[in-house]
């Protein structure tokens, strides 16, 4: 069975103010409203101010949790990596310089 795991990332002044890796494809800004109302932040006038960054990973479900790991910790933090962190990120960095 194919699967695939999208790899998004929510920027501000080109920069990651959050990101999400998970089934769920984000490709919108208001796809990361739980983010916004967690961290306080305004969702207002969202869509000039942020734009969503993704790529998708499509696989063959073996169960292996290799895989997963190399997914979450090699492909996705080389993707992030095109970004600086924003200095208001929302949670824990999507990578560290």
């Amino acid at each position: 069975m194919r699967k695939t795991i999208h790899i998004n990332c929510l920027l501000k002044d080109n920069m990651i103010i959050a990101y999400h890796i998970s089934p769920n494809e984000r490709t919108m800004p208001h796809d990361y409203y739980k983010d916004f109302y967690y961290s306080g932040t305004s969702m207002e006038n969202c869509d000039e101010l942020y734009k969503v960054e993704y790529m998708s990973v499509e696989f063959e479900d073996k169960e292996n949790s290799n895989f997963n790991n190399y997914v979450f910790n090699e492909i996705a933090k080389e993707f992030y990596k095109q970004w600086k962190i924003h200095p208001e990120h929302f949670g824990s960095p999507a990578h560290y310089n």
